[in-house]
């Protein structure tokens, strides 16, 4: 028997998945909507006589019949050879989707839901079909729509405006107020605007997504380099330069070969003399973002991180980018070498999943490192290889 509590589940779940905004919104005909009841035996009404009598009472208390709203109870006969003839509930329907909002409290947002498509398809037309096929991303930013809206007709009016959040002067909106909601603009944003007016590869909000994705400027990734031979410098000044990866993806770097690319500071700062050669350091994860420098096609580029699992993490995302990158020190015999200097990379921050850009002697040494690797947990770090392994490296490199 199929209480109170079960029939709210139903109809909360019907709100959920959006099925009675979408009906309201396209008149399609999803309602009335039903919640059958498993049919019951004339003994099994006997053998539980007053449950039964209860959950009539309750269902009838409840029902539209007796509030005006909510759910109707259809009933079937059920014989029984003492009682005769009796009237079970079947199953209960919504008719209409006023009824199931108001049973479950949802008609505030029912109608406020309402008001906002009729305001879009005023507003910004295109975005009515989307909010009807996506009504339950847009309940939540019910009270910003027509903020939302202001931002949307705004970067129509301007794709890719290449200017910063900050710059935009819209009424009640502020960089906050983009903060809490690049989600919702970027769905609804990339409903409206042509394939050509933002980036649809960027997919994720995360590092300035929503800014990248639809050509905001953004508090850019700083790259620092060093410039390991004085034939490059060519008279200038500066060794080593700090920019924004913009600047650096534009300009090649004349003379230069070979980039080395670590991920340590100290290890950047130390870095060998090298002819032609230039070192990139103290990204992480971000390293990934050089490969926005289209130049470093035409150089061999040579990444050198720490030997632990998100060391090699890093090579893959990075050769998943620049696929001629190579590695040094990150061999198998090179976590033979340094096995005094490793320390237990904590268990918690370990990367085990397969990584698809390793060469098989780097996989070898990466699969070593996971669980049941003859390594399982070790980390060495770049700073405890011992300096002269990496001189020694560099003349092999350069005979």
């Amino acid at each position: 028997m199929k209480g109170i509590a079960e029939i709210k589940d139903f109809a909360r779940k019907a709100w959920s998945r959006g099925d009675v905004l979408r009906s309201a919104a396209t008149g399609e005909p999803q309602f009335p909507l039903r919640l059958r009841f498993k049919k019951a035996s004339g003994q099994q009404v006997v053998d539980s006589l007053v449950e039964v009598q209860q959950w009539l009472s309750e269902l009838n208390a409840s029902s539209k019949k007796l509030g005006g709203f909510g759910f109707t109870v259809e009933f079937s006969e059920v014989n029984h050879r003492k009682l005769g003839r009796q009237r079970l509930p079947s199953d209960i329907r919504f008719d209409t989707p006023d009824d199931l909002v108001r049973f479950i409290g949802k008609q505030r947002e029912f109608t406020a839901f309402l008001k906002a498509l009729e305001t879009t398809k005023k507003r910004i037309s295109e975005v009515a079909l989307w909010m009807t096929e996506n009504p339950m991303k847009v309940v939540p930013h019910l009270d910003d729509w027509n903020k939302i809206l202001d931002v949307c007709k705004f970067v129509q009016s301007r794709p890719k405006p290449g200017i910063y959040l900050r710059q935009i002067t819209l009424s009640g909106i502020d960089t906050k107020f983009f903060e809490a909601k690049r989600s919702i603009l970027s769905d609804v944003l990339t409903c409206l605007l042509t394939a050509d007016a933002y980036d649809a590869s960027i997919t994720g909000l995360s590092r300035y997504g929503f800014e990248r994705r639809f050509g905001f400027l953004y508090d850019e990734a700083i790259i620092r380099y060093r410039i390991l031979d004085d034939g490059i410098l060519a008279g200038s000044f500066y060794r080593d330069l700090s920019m924004p990866l913009s600047e650096f993806a534009e300009h090649d770097i004349p003379g230069c070969h070979t980039v080395f690319v670590t991920e340590n500071k100290v290890n950047g700062l130390a870095f060998p003399t090298f002819k032609g050669g230039v070192v990139v350091f103290g990204l992480g994860y971000g390293i990934g973002d050089i490969a926005t420098a289209t130049w470093l096609r035409n150089k061999r580029v040579i990444y050198w991180g720490d030997i632990d699992t998100h060391g090699y993490g890093i090579l893959s995302m990075l050769r998943g980018k620049l696929p001629h990158v190579e590695s040094i020190l990150m061999t198998s015999q090179d976590i033979d070498l340094n096995r005094n200097a490793a320390v237990v990379e904590p268990n918690g921050t370990r990367r085990l999943d397969n990584l698809e850009n390793l060469t098989p002697d780097e996989e070898s040494a990466y699969f070593r490192l996971l669980p049941g690797g003859d390594c399982e947990g070790v980390r060495i770090e770049q700073e405890r290889v011992p300096y002269y392994l990496l001189l020694e490296k560099l003349d092999e490199i350069r005979h």
